[in-house]
């Protein structure tokens, strides 16, 4: 049977973002590789994703490592427990099935020839498999339903949900035939020599083996003939306990500790009022005094509140050929929110110019505390209405922004008209005058301007309602309405992206060096950020390796060299990760690892002995080359002083045996 992964198992095991996993499926889907590999992916029905759609990536097409993980870690899960979800699918499922025959009354016939109209038929399963269904299968859930209505069709959810269910691996707690309880002791006391094997610093591959090799005996002696391919330790669960190996390292390189603990750093340097807000971009009929570099023409960013016909301004003055960005949207955004209250709905635009989306998908969810997040023009309960293109009068902004020019505006000075070709002018054949003043004074006059628009009763929408943007929000007020309040620090989530940062010395780079004290003890290898995509922070959140948030980082500060509040920052710095490194100590056993190899080395057997079947022997000149090699220097010169006293002995022998000869010569004569 084929496996299916939702996305977000997707994006836990490719170790991504959500977002990014769903924009790689989405490329799948057309056909287009994702980081070399083509997926197969497919559309389902269910809630959120475009249109009510989510993509799902068939198991088998993704790269080994990441199906190794999930035979590791999720497959476990889902043979043993059934989510809400699954649960939910299959009882419509089911309910489909049986709903043609529930429709005719037990005192009518003609249920059994639905049924085996059905049984004869193949059907779409919810995990996209074509099955058929039999007849007492079908009986047995109209049964259910006349008993216990829709619910009793779904399955009951595992009361193991949410409990940790993998012990060792898929494999050993699949075929190992043993008690739980034996199975959890052996787990635990598995993953404690574990700990202890990173304490001592020893390799992946010596980890492995070890434990594997305790595991077959633990398992043996517990009851269960296990094999060692059953009893084989995965990498994942070697690599979940890693962190231990910051203890051994403090016992055991000191210097490579120091190298690494946190230091200091020494240097010689975010209807009713607000049920739904239009936003809009808006080019302003002005001519500002020009600035070098900066195009003379002003934009607005602007929010109308439908309610009330309140409309908030913010103008910007753009360096040339540079249009309205994200940031300059969300400041507005922010602004307008903080002032007047979150939003319930926006209505926006649907041209290029208006592609909001990902920072108002970010707003909206905050301000609705929405999971999921989709955009469709016709669906009102996303938070976000889409106006169709070209099709200006169907904002209601469209007409504020008249009513602003046609009564308020053109008496400005400076006004230049809808129409730049045909600019009013003050003199005939001259260019338009300028506003006369800076650009501060022109916000200030056209806040004036929005002002008394706001004050000036006027006909709302389909002619009811009369009365002032004020007044009506006055009314609402007196009617007991009120603003949903933000607060400023929750702006950090909406307009943030996480990112997995390396934790070097207790500090993480981002732009520069960051750190806190949570940070200096933290004993993990990285840590997520939550980093700002429009703007920057002074503070960034951190969260440690299973999602906690784990505090808040400052930039790190460089300190003067003799500065003494430098080694007070240092000192502590070093205390916070000794007092983390000496907690983590005590959770890993102590392993002697000349006895812990000693075991493991009688636990082998006897290194084979190799048979000789043909013996090369040596020649009496390589015989003597291979004495010599092997001659000692003692022996050497032992042999030397002989040959030297045996050349002595020779010699007076030669001049004895000459002398006597002369002697016996001299006598002849």
């Amino acid at each position: 049977m084929s496996t299916w992964l939702s996305k977000s198992m997707f994006a836990d095991l490719g170790e991504i973002g959500e977002r990014s996993a769903e924009k790689a499926l989405s490329r799948a889907l057309k056909g287009k590789t994702w980081n070399g590999f083509y997926l197969t992916v497919r559309e389902i029905p269910g809630v959120g994703g475009k249109a009510g759609t989510q993509y799902e990536v068939l198991l088998s097409t993704l790269p080994r490592a990441m199906q190794d993980r999930y035979f590791a870690v999720y497959e476990p899960l889902e043979k043993q427990r059934h989510t809400d979800e699954k649960a939910s699918r299959l009882r419509d499922f089911r309910y489909s099935i049986i709903r043609p025959v529930l429709q005719i009354p037990h005192s009518q016939r003609g249920r059994g020839k639905i049924v085996k109209e059905i049984a004869a038929r193949e059907h779409l399963a919810p995990d996209g498999e074509f099955i058929t269904v039999t007849e007492v299968t079908i009986y047995t859930w109209i049964r259910a339903y006349e008993r216990g209505g829709v619910t009793a069709l779904a399955r009951k959810v595992d009361k193991r949900k949410g409990t940790k269910i993998v012990l060792v691996g898929y494999r050993w707690d699949r075929e190992v035939q043993l008690s739980h309880d034996a199975k959890v002791k052996i787990a635990n006391d598995l993953r404690d020599y574990v700990r202890g094997l990173h304490k001592n610093r020893e390799s992946r591959n010596n980890i492995i083996s070890k434990a594997s090799r305790d595991l077959l005996r633990w398992t043996r002696e517990a009851g269960f003939d296990a094999t060692p391919e059953i009893c084989r330790v995965s990498e994942v669960f070697v690599r979940n306990e890693r962190h231990f190996r910051k203890a051994g390292q403090f016992k055991k390189d000191r210097k490579a500790y120091e190298d690494m603990r946190p230091r200091i750093r020494r240097a010689a340097a975010l209807l009713e009022p607000m049920e739904i807000v239009v936003g809009d971009v808006h080019h302003l009929d002005f001519i500002l005094t020009r600035v070098p570099g900066f195009t003379p023409y002003p934009k607005a960013v602007s929010w109308l509140d439908m309610a009330t016909n309140r409309i908030w301004m913010d103008i910007f003055m753009l360096p040339e050929k540079q249009g309205i960005r994200n940031e300059h949207v969300i400041e507005s955004f922010i602004r307008m929110c903080n002032a007047w209250g979150g939003p319930k709905h926006l209505y926006l635009d649907n041209g290029s110019e208006y592609n909001w989306a990902d920072f108002i998908t970010d707003a909206m969810k905050l301000i609705r505390g929405d999971d999921c997040f989709r955009i469709d023009r016709f669906d009102r309960q996303t938070g976000v209405i889409r106006a169709k293109a070209y099709n200006a009068p169907a904002k209601t902004i469209e007409g504020v922004f008249g009513r602003l020019e046609t009564h308020h505006f053109q008496t400005l000075p400076g006004w230049i008209g809808g129409d730049r070709t045909k600019k009013p002018t003050a003199n005939l054949g001259k260019l338009p005058e300028p506003f006369p003043g800076s650009f501060d004074d022109f916000k200030e006059a056209i806040g004036a301007a929005i002002k008394l628009y706001h004050f000036q009763d006027q006909t709302r929408d389909q002619g009811n309602l009369k009365g002032s943007p004020a007044g009506l929000l006055q009314r609402a007020i007196d009617a007991g309405w009120t603003a949903t309040g933000i607060d400023p620090d929750a702006w950090a989530v909406a307009f943030s992206e996480e990112k997995v940062k390396k934790v070097t010395q207790g500090t993480i780079s981002h732009n520069g060096l960051w750190t806190c004290r949570e940070l200096q003890s933290y004993v993990g290898d990285r840590v997520t950020a939550l980093i700002p995509k429009y703007s920057t922070w002074n503070r960034l959140p951190l969260k440690d390796e299973k999602g906690k948030l784990l505090g808040f980082a400052e930039r790190d500060t460089a300190f003067h060299p003799l500065d003494i509040s430098g080694a007070i920052e240092g000192d502590a710095r070093a205390r916070a990760n000794r007092k983390a490194i000496r907690v983590l100590d005590k959770l890993a056993p102590n392993i002697d690892p000349l006895d812990d190899n000693s075991r493991h080395a009688s636990l082998l057997p006897s290194e084979p002995v190799t048979p000789i079947d043909a013996f090369v022997t040596a020649s009496p000149e390589a015989k003597e080359i291979a004495a010599g090699l092997a001659e000692s220097a003692v022996v050497r010169l032992n042999r030397q002083q002989e040959i030297q006293l045996k050349e002595s002995r020779d010699a007076l022998e030669a001049d004895a045996k000459f002398r006597r000869l002369l002697e016996k010569n001299k006598w002849a004569s």
